[in-house]
């Protein structure tokens, strides 16, 4: 069984405290960076109100490279 540990991301500037498998943070922080640049991608040029429409664009974004 793989040990259980709390971390705390920042995902489009929203923090995040997860509990996460040990094996599995050095995943999930690369994701989040990925994330986070994709994002900012999205914030150059725009000026959205609020985060979640960045995080919807890249999600959006990544949604279209996988089909």
């Amino acid at each position: 069984m793989s040990e259980k540990r709390n971390i705390n991301l920042t995902i489009a500037d929203i923090p995040l405290n997860l509990n996460i498998s040990a094996a599995d943070e050095e995943i999930i922080r690369k994701a989040a960076k990925e994330i986070n640049e994709r994002v900012l991608k999205y914030k150059t040029g725009n000026t959205e109100p609020e985060p979640f429409y960045f995080l919807a664009y890249q999600s959006l974004d990544l949604n279209l490279q996988y089909t």
